[in-house]
């Protein structure tokens, strides 16, 4: 367990209306998946953390994002665990309620932790107080949110895919090239469709498709009943998860180039080279699309045209995909370091030491990012 004091309002933004103590309820917002939602748009309408403050938990070595459900993080390992983390503070500090003044001290704990058998690079998805992530052993888990427990497991390939669940069903990919659709409740399969190359990516799933990029080189979109809609071929390998917004999809790729088509027919609208690997996935907000490089660049690109807003020079490569937070934008890097930028102006608001590369994409919820490292800590950032 680990304290820091910090403001009690600060405190309540990060927890919440929830109760110290009581399991998972669902009404509760956060960041439940991979990008936020089913259309990972890295999105957030909450206001950015000042990066005054941070709490962290000793977890083991995280390459995956977080999930944010109400005051608890569940973040996968490469030791093969699945982790619950709450924060929290004294039962008189929770009963002062907002008129407390001064501070108080606010921990971090862990509630449970679950082998699931192999390394974790899969981001969990928590819905309907159920968890659901892979592992590169193969194995695909569905949890209990609430205390770990394995509801149904699955083997497959190996496992990089994080989880899209949506109306009932889960979408994810496998090294195998294929992209699943299974029942969330049971696991039993709906459909399975086969690309050229392994799918690392976290499915983009609107009303009526699934799209999702292989390292194949092409950007798949399927139907409900798992029919292949259209193929969109890119310029190198995509490891880079699509982002749905306002009837387009963003993707970079291998090549260094960003593509925007349009999610119905899979038509270019336009491409463009950000001088650097694009392993990262995109965060759409508004008329802007944010997307980083591991030639260190993070850029500010208009979803209309593609044309450059600005461009933040990182100081190394940028593996971790942005979220967006208010008027922030946040992300990791090789180097360690936590970076806060201004998404109008693209200028440093703050930045932070974390102890270890920063690979794991931020979780942004009331006013608290999220974020493992490869040093071992899960850091909460307010």
């Amino acid at each position: 367990m680990n304290g820091v004091c910090l403001p009690r309002r600060s405190f309540l933004c990060l927890v919440g209306a929830a109760a110290a103590t009581g399991c998972l309820n669902d009404t509760q917002s956060g960041w439940r998946s991979f990008g936020n939602d089913r259309t990972n748009s890295a999105f957030a309408e909450t206001s950015p953390p000042s990066g005054d403050t941070s709490l962290t938990a000793d977890v083991g070595t995280v390459a995956s994002s977080p999930a944010v459900v109400g005051k608890t993080a569940y973040v996968g390992t490469l030791g093969g665990e699945a982790v619950a983390v709450n924060a929290a503070g004294s039962e008189e500090a929770e009963a002062l309620g907002e008129l407390a003044d001064g501070n108080v001290t606010a921990t971090t704990e862990t509630v449970w932790t679950r082998s699931v058998g192999g390394e974790i690079y899969s981001s969990p998805a928590v819905v309907d107080g159920r968890l659901y992530v892979g592992s590169r052993n193969g194995d695909f888990v569905c949890l209990d949110a609430d205390d770990g427990k394995v509801l149904w497991e699955r083997s497959y390939g190996p496992i990089n895919s994080s989880p899209t669940v949506y109306e009932g069903t889960v979408f994810f990919g496998d090294d195998e090239g294929l992209v699943r659709a299974l029942d969330a409740s049971n696991g039993e399969t709906e459909w399975r469709r086969d690309t050229g190359g392994e799918v690392w990516c976290a499915p983009a799933v609107s009303e009526d498709s699934v799209c999702v990029g292989s390292a194949d080189g092409n950007v798949y979109a399927f139907g409900s009943d798992g029919d292949e809609l259209w193929r969109y071929e890119a310029d190198g390998a995509v490891y880079s998860s699509p982002s749905l917004a306002d009837g387009d999809v963003f993707f970079g790729d291998l090549s260094g180039a960003v593509h925007a088509v349009g999610a119905e027919n899979g038509d270019r609208i336009w491409k463009r080279s950000v001088g650097g690997e694009v392993f990262a996935s995109p965060a759409v907000d508004g008329d802007t699309v944010y997307v980083a490089s591991r030639g260190g660049g993070v850029h500010a690109l208009t979803a209309s045209e593609g044309d450059t807003d600005w461009t933040y020079d990182a100081g190394a490569a940028v593996n971790s995909s942005p979220a967006v937070a208010g008027s922030r934008v946040l992300f990791g890097d090789d180097d360690g370091v936590f970076h806060s930028v201004n998404a109008v102006t693209g200028q440093r608001a703050w930045t932070r030491e974390a102890d270890g590369r920063v690979v794991s994409s931020p979780a942004v919820h009331e006013g608290a990012a999220a974020f493992g490292t490869e040093g071992g800590k899960l850091y909460v950032v307010l």
